[in-house]
C-alpha cells in the first residue's frame, strides 16, 4: 500500500477516536448503558460466576449488626445457623449494649438433644454422671430452641455444666456470670479463671454467633448462685478448690459439643 493509503487510514481512526470521545461525554449520567453483547461459552465450558453471585454464598458480617442494640440478645433458634457470621470479639464486646439474659423462654422436658448433650460430657469426662439438663423455647414459637444444657458432676463435688445459645446481636461480655474478666486465648475462645472461687469459665463462639458456654466448678467452689451479689460463704466453709480440668480439656470438650451441634441442625436460619 502507498504512503498516501496509509495516511489516510491513520486520519480516518483517528477521527474515529475523537469522535467516540465527544460521544461518551456527551452521554448523561442517567442513561442507561447496553454491556456489549458477549460470546457464550464453548459446550462443557463452565460458566464464570459474577462477583454478586460470590458475594451472595458468604455469610454478611456482624459488623452489620448495630453495638446499641440492647436488651437480650441470646435468642436465636440453636437448631438454625445464623446469617451473620463473626470472630469471638465481634460477638462479644465492650461497647456492645446487648445482653445475656440465661435461662429465658419457656422451659421444658428432655428431648433427644439434651441426652445427646450429657453423652458428650459423659464420654469426655470420665468420673463425671448426669446431674441435671434444661431446654428452652421461644415463648411465641414452640420449634424455637433458644437454650440448652447440661450438667454433671463426680463424687468429689466437682460439677461441669455446658450451655448453649445463639446470638442474634453483639452482647456485653459483663451481662453474665463471671468471678475473673474473659480473655481471648483463641479467635473463637474467651475464658476466664477464678481458681480463687473455684471455676473456670470457657465460651466456644461459632461465626454464626452460636456459643458453647463451659464452667467447670472445682470441689467447694464458691458457684455463681446470686451473682452480681456476692452471697459470703459460711465462716466454717471450705476453701474452693480448682477444677481438675485444664482449659486444654474444656477446649476440646467445647470442639465435641460443637460437632454434635452442626450435625443436628438446619442450614438456614
Amino acid at each position: 500500500m502507498s504512503r498516501t493509503g496509509w495516511t489516510c487510514r491513520i486520519a480516518l481512526a483517528q477521527a474515529a477516536v475523537l469522535l467516540g470521545a465527544c460521544s461518551s461525554s456527551a452521554t448523561s449520567s442517567s442513561e442507561t448503558v447496553t454491556a456489549a453483547p458477549t460470546t457464550p461459552p464453548a459446550a462443557g465450558t463452565p460458566a464464570a460466576t459474577s462477583s454478586t453471585q460470590a458475594a451472595s454464598s458468604v455469610a454478611p458480617s456482624i459488623d452489620a449488626r448495630p453495638v446499641d442494640q440492647s436488651g437480650p440478645q441470646n435468642t436465636g433458634c440453636i437448631d438454625l445457623a445464623g446469617t451473620a457470621s463473626g470472630a469471638a470479639t465481634d460477638w462479644y464486646r465492650d461497647d456492645a449494649s446487648g445482653v445475656i439474659l440465661l435461662d429465658s423462654g419457656e422451659l421444658r422436658s428432655a428431648t433427644t438433644a439434651t441426652a445427646a448433650l450429657t453423652t458428650v460430657l459423659e464420654a469426655d469426662l470420665a468420673g463425671y454422671t448426669e446431674q441435671s439438663t434444661w431446654e428452652f423455647e421461644a415463648p411465641s414459637d414452640s420449634t424455637c430452641v433458644v437454650g440448652r444444657g447440661a450438667a454433671v458432676s463426680a463424687a468429689d463435688g466437682s460439677a461441669v455444666r455446658a450451655s448453649i445459645w445463639r446470638l442474634n446481636g453483639p452482647v456485653s461480655l459483663a451481662s453474665f456470670p463471671q468471678h475473673a474478666p474473659f480473655a481471648l486465648v483463641a479467635p473463637d475462645l474467651l475464658v476466664s479463671r477464678a481458681p480463687a472461687s473455684g471455676d473456670i469459665s470457657l465460651l466456644k463462639v461459632l461465626g454464626d454467633g452460636t456459643t458453647i458456654k463451659i464452667v467447670a466448678l472445682g470441689p467447694d467452689a464458691l458457684g455463681f448462685a446470686g451473682w452480681p451479689t456476692t452471697i459470703a460463704p459460711p465462716l466454717d466453709a471450705p476453701a474452693p478448690q480448682p477444677p481438675l480440668q485444664t482449659v486444654d480439656q474444656l477446649a476440646r470438650l467445647a470442639d465435641d459439643i460443637a460437632a454434635v451441634v452442626n450435625t443436628e441442625r438446619a442450614p438456614s436460619g
